[in-house]
């Protein structure tokens, strides 16, 4: 293109303007990535296993080699194809410019998911940030036309610094420094930006691309409080029975055993008992069944279930596909994150508190799900390391990964790539053994196990019902094993 006239230096301001918000649409699909991930999250933190920073930060660390891929491709493709300003100088501060600007949507969109928390809600606040952001961002609107009052938002939006930035990069290349003289500017460039109401100081420029990443790191710093302190809008209802519960007696009842750790490898625990009383557990009725004319407002999945888990005794739940065992074992976990459970569940006597069961309980899961990256010894240190108490030190929690790893006799296997299932590493009875010794490793007073023999021969399954033996001897029948058959 041209660039000789303020009618030229328009045409470019289109295309750079073009750039800018091609590459704040790639920004949101955060939107999407987030929602999918935040269940996980607060399952996870609910766990108390994946605090927010950490879940922010390792996004934020993976996104970087992304976002400068993303942005490096737009650059090389449209920078000499359209024409700007051949110094190479230039190309790259374009760049930068246009990744600070992909840093800053990308964080902004995954604040938007983490406070909207719903594909509905975020899609809504998404469109909303996208067009406040675009017409005060002084090219929709130029500045000089703007209302006073809404000149706060001008320098409240991103697009105006990354809008500033390239133009400044742009206009003040010596191509444009042809002599022009209006309004107090004397060359063809500094007419560009007076006509357009940007700003004429090139300083500005490192200016803006600061405040960019000063907005990146500022929509981080909201994420994580976003999701240290919000819930999951599908989060379940438990209606207990009223009963004065004293905190500090519940605490030293189930968490007491770690006070006074002895010198051996076995740590300690406290045996507990698990019972639970007229159980029910509704979801909200499915669309498809309201159409085939179901008027209930709720499905009812469970119906009055009771019983008790004693310590030391390995109690088996029965029953045909579909009888919702799968669903009783997680209610009485607290692994369901939606729908409405009513009923009481006692821990030795007090209403269970999730917070503190999640520490004292394990759960083996039906799939095996490990890193296929990582050995057997590692799968357990990363287990024990993020799940035995801080009063454990390192050397004793090492002895006690040992002495899993040899009641499992997982020892042969220390060092064996756990792999992909079906392809290498471990054997399925290789795998579900190892699933057992991660929670294990935790020194749990209560496990569940759902369908552990499930996808064995037999010959495996009396493996492995030999290690949940094993498991009962060795720690004085004080593990409270839940099987699911």
């Amino acid at each position: 293109m041209n660039h000789n006239t303020v009618y030229d230096g328009n045409k470019f301001m289109g295309s750079l303007f073009m750039g800018i918000a091609v590459v704040n649409f790639n920004g949101m699909t955060e939107l999407a990535m987030t929602v999918k991930r935040l269940p996980t999250f607060y399952k996870q933190r609910e766990l108390l296993g994946l605090p927010g920073w950490a879940s922010l930060c390792s996004i934020f660390v993976v996104n970087i080699p992304m976002s400068l891929m993303e942005t490096g491709l737009w650059t090389c493709t449209t920078y000499y194809s359209i024409g700007y300003a051949p110094s190479p100088i230039r190309f790259f501060q374009q760049f930068l410019v246009l990744f600070a600007m992909h840093q800053m949507s990308t964080s902004l969109y995954r604040l938007i998911a983490s406070i909207g928390r719903t594909q509905v809600m975020v899609n809504m606040l998404g469109i909303q940030a996208l067009i406040a952001i675009l017409i005060l961002g002084g090219f929709v609107i130029s500045k000089d036309d703007l209302r006073p009052w809404l000149h706060w938002g001008y320098w409240a939006s991103p697009f105006t610094y990354s809008l500033n930035a390239v133009a400044l990069n742009e206009f003040y290349d010596k191509r444009w420094a042809t002599v022009f003289h209006f309004e107090n500017v004397n060359t063809t460039g500094e007419a560009v930006l007076k006509v357009r109401g940007l700003i004429n100081e090139w300083h500005w420029y490192w200016v803006c691309v600061g405040v960019l990443f000063g907005f990146s790191l500022i929509f981080n710093l909201l994420s994580i409080f976003a999701l240290e302190f919000l819930n999951s809008p599908k989060e379940h209802h438990l209606k207990v029975k009223p009963r004065k519960v004293q905190d500090i007696e519940y605490n030293d009842q189930v968490c007491g055993g770690w006070k006074n750790p002895t010198d051996g490898g076995n740590l300690p625990f406290q045996p507990l008992s698990l019972v639970f009383s007229q159980i029910s557990y509704f979801v909200d009725m499915p669309r498809e069944m309201r159409k085939h004319g179901a008027t209930e407002e709720r499905l009812q999945l469970l119906r009055d279930v009771s019983g008790a888990f004693r310590p030391g005794v390995l109690t088996a739940l029965m029953g045909v596909t579909g009888a919702g065992k799968t669903t009783l074992l997680d209610v009485l976990a607290g692994r369901k994150t939606g729908g409405y459970i009513e009923g009481t569940i006692n821990v030795e006597g007090y209403p269970k508190r999730q917070e503190i069961f999640s520490r004292i309980s394990g759960y083996c899961e039906q799939t095996d799900i490990h890193s296929p990256y990582l050995t057997v010894y590692e799968s357990l240190q990363f287990s024990a390391y993020l799940r035995l108490p801080t009063e454990v030190n390192s050397h004793k929690r090492d002895m006690f990964v040992e002495e899993v790893m040899e009641l499992i006799e997982l020892t042969d296997l220390r060092n064996a790539m756990v792999g992909i299932p079906g392809v290498t590493g471990l054997s399925a009875e290789q795998r579900k053994r190892l699933t057992i010794a991660v929670e294990l490793v935790a020194s749990p007073s209560i496990i569940f196990m759902d369908e552990p023999t499930t996808g064995l021969d037999a010959r495996a399954a009396a493996i492995v019902h030999s290690k949940k033996d094993s498991e009962h001897r060795a720690h004085g029948g004080l593990h409270n094993s839940s099987a699911k058959h």
